[in-house]
């Protein structure tokens, strides 16, 4: 914008000032407000006072284009004869709200966090018991998941203990044999030195919290890392040694069964390789739990007393797993606790996410798991323990293993393939241990 000289006087009675407007370029229909105002007198529109610069608005015509436009406004000092102020003028081009174009909506940019700021994987992942009342669908999709969860690990499962047993003295069973007694031994040494037989199992319990903190793709060297690694070991602890501890305490009251904790080293190893898998498939490394600590109802005792003794373990970590959930919906869900409250909140939900899974992970019909023994002492026994137990885990924890909030269908495809996989080759297996004739010197170590 360029400022034009002052034009010629008017003869009107009035003095007047007029301004020319050069070189003024706009899109058609739009507005120029203009704001006149000079050194020597605020030009206005007659008013007392001019204490602010004059806005005027003049539409421009269309065709734009350059133009000499004429803007006539009254001057501050009435006098007789015609005077002329030059003004300086400061366009401002506006669009008329109705016809100016819709911006696009903006995200509001998300505020970068510290890595030590960010919510564990442990915080508000469990839905409360709010949440499971006011939505019975939750329910009918739970039951529906416990029952694929049965046809595709549970039911293959028992087919493949069925085939292992058939070639567990081939080399495979002497290895892992060979391996688990150089580990259960190297526990057993730790239990001697310290004098404490929970010395071992409470060991293997701290290595696999370590060991599922790794699950977190957040971990680092930091106090929530470590928070969310010390909140796994205790839950870890509650629903392995000190359940455990209660049960065989149970079965020997109940039962008289002479039942102690046993430490599972070589469940270890498989919870340590469900550390890479769960990374691979976006699953929690507890679902391989069952196998870390167990109960050992003694080799003087039957089938049956073993069963109980199992039945009583796994009620017991039951209720420690639905009153961790209860504890946890009642005071600390959907809050952004900090501190010993966000930690006592973490250890809530480890125990009951971690709690549900060891009860579907370890009654599964395979050597090594407890589930083993109560399948073959009664089957129906065996069922009625699985199905509500599943149902239980489907509603609150597996949503949270599978993680619901982060799923693609990438994702969903993996998990869906490896679960085929299992079934099929659980399925021939099966079938090939069915046609399989035992070599002499297998019958003979039988």
């Amino acid at each position: 914008m360029e400022e034009g000289p002052a034009a010629r006087p008017s003869r009107r009675p009035a003095a007047v000032a007029r301004v020319l407007l050069a070189s003024l370029v706009a899109a058609p229909g739009l507005a120029v407000v203009l704001s006149a105002s000079s050194a020597s007198a605020a030009l206005g529109d007659g008013g007392d006072g001019y204490a602010a610069p004059t806005v005027v608005t003049v539409a421009v015509p269309s065709p734009p284009g350059p133009a000499r436009r004429a803007v006539v406004v009254p001057s501050p000092t009435p006098s007789p004869a015609p005077t002329a102020t030059a003004a300086a003028v400061a366009p401002n081009v506006v669009v008329p709200p109705a016809q100016a174009a819709a911006a696009p909506p903006q995200d509001a940019p998300t505020p970068i966090t510290a890595p030590s700021q960010r919510p564990t994987i442990l915080r508000n992942v469990l839905p409360t018991i709010r949440d499971v009342l006011s939505d019975p669908r939750r329910i009918a999709v739970g039951a529906a998941t416990a029952a694929l969860w049965f046809l595709l690990v549970a039911l293959p499962g028992s087919l493949l203990d069925s085939a292992i047993e058939r070639r567990s003295h081939g080399r495979m069973g002497r290895a892992l044999a060979a391996v688990s007694l150089a580990l259960t031994g190297a526990i057993e040494r730790v239990s001697r030195r310290t004098r404490w037989k929970l010395a071992g199992p409470l060991l293997i319990a701290l290595l696999a919290g370590a060991a599922f903190g790794f699950a977190d793709p957040h971990l680092a060297w930091d106090g929530r890392s470590l928070s969310t690694m010390a909140s796994l070991f205790v839950a870890l602890t509650l629903i392995t040694v000190v359940a455990s501890q209660v049960g065989a305490l149970l079965a020997r009251t109940w039962w008289g069964i002479d039942a102690e904790v046993r430490a599972e080293p070589l469940g270890l190893l498989a919870a340590l390789a469900g550390v890479a898998v769960g990374r691979f498939l976006s699953l929690s490394p507890g679902l391989f739990l069952g196998l870390v600590v167990g109960v050992d109802a003694g080799e003087r005792a039957d089938r049956v007393h073993r069963s109980k003794a199992v039945v009583a373990r796994h009620a017991v970590v039951f209720t420690f797993a639905i009153a961790a959930w209860v504890a946890y919906s009642s005071f600390f869900a959907h809050r952004p606790e900090e501190g010993i409250a966000g930690f006592t909140s973490d250890v809530l939900s480890a125990t009951t996410i971690e709690g549900l899974t060891y009860l579907v992970t370890s009654l599964l019909p395979l050597p090594l798991l407890a589930g083993r023994e109560v399948f073959l002492h009664s089957k129906r026994l065996w069922a009625g323990l699985y199905g509500p137990f599943a149902l239980v885990f489907a509603v609150l924890a597996l949503p949270s293993i599978l993680g619901e909030q982060e799923r693609s269908p990438s994702t969903v495809a993996r998990q869906g393939a490896v679960m085929l996989a299992f079934t099929a080759v659980s399925i021939v297996g099966w079938l090939r241990s069915r046609n399989r004739t035992p070599a002499p010197d297998e019958l003979q170590r039988v």
